[in-house]
């Protein structure tokens, strides 16, 4: 279980992919109790973080109130359409909104994964996508992750991901329970 994002596991991203190492822009679906985005804002000069739940976006704009940190509310894929168009450079896209039994709050769907990343797949930019949780595709045990594979993940991305690299699965690697796509 991968679990929050942190310095050591950025730097081991970037250097397998030293051609997104410029980016300085990092987008969090999923923001739980804010660890994540708290360490990404010491190495990021741009974050934001989308938090479905009430609790837990009060939370964490108290806990990020000392940085830089743009907190959203909402349902990220309701909330990326707004905020997507205002970020005009690339972006490192750290995905782990999903509804989980234990504090959190329930969208329209369990995982809103798909959404999130038809959203991402328009931008006219190279970003960076990590996708948290990768041991759960495919499954429904708690969530339904059922929808979510490889093969519906790198469908979403199409216009970015050609159609080779689909085809023999050459678009992305996994590292540490995250699927990593750079587009």
């Amino acid at each position: 279980m991968a679990g929050s994002l942190n310095e050591q596991d950025i730097n081991k991203i970037m250097a397998r992919f030293p051609q997104y190492s410029a980016i300085d822009t990092f987008i969090e679906t999923g923001t739980f109790h804010a660890e994540t985005t708290l360490r990404m804002s010491k190495m990021f000069a741009c974050c934001h973080t989308i938090e479905l739940s009430d609790d837990l976006y009060q939370q964490a704009k108290k806990k990020l109130s000392n940085t830089s940190v743009i907190c959203h509310h909402g349902d990220s894929a309701q909330v990326f359409p707004e905020l997507l168009p205002e970020i005009t450079r690339p972006a490192v896209f750290f995905l782990d909104a999903h509804w989980c039994k234990r504090d959190s709050a329930k969208g329209p769907v369990d995982v809103p994964l798909l959404q999130e990343l038809d959203l991402i797949a328009r931008r006219p930019f190279r970003d960076m996508v990590i996708i948290d949780d990768f041991r759960l595709f495919s499954s429904s045990k708690n969530e339904d992750w059922s929808a979510i594979t490889v093969s519906n993940v790198l469908q979403q991305l199409s216009p970015k991901v050609g159609f080779w690299k689909r085809i023999f699965r050459l678009g992305y690697v996994v590292l540490d329970d995250r699927m990593i796509v750079p587009l």
